[in-house]
């Protein structure tokens, strides 16, 4: 289990705070969201989580062959 906030990189980006972020074997990385009610923006906001997971696994210098599936 990793730690699920993903810090800014900048003060003006909107912070992500998931339930639970999971790192298998393989460090493919899961995401598990909870919710209690339907959202209507749900596809938009997974998209956005994957997105912020799935950009912060390399950094400058990385090739980006190292990038799992998220």
């Amino acid at each position: 289990v990793l730690n699920s906030e993903i810090d800014k990189a900048s003060i003006s980006d909107r912070g992500l705070i998931m339930d639970i972020r999971v790192v298998l074997q393989d460090y493919r990385q899961i995401n598990v969201e909870m919710q209690m009610v339907a959202m209507t923006e749900w596809f938009r906001r997974m998209l956005f989580h994957w997105s912020k997971m799935y950009a912060t696994q390399i950094f400058r210098g990385d090739d980006f062959e190292e990038l799992k599936p998220s």
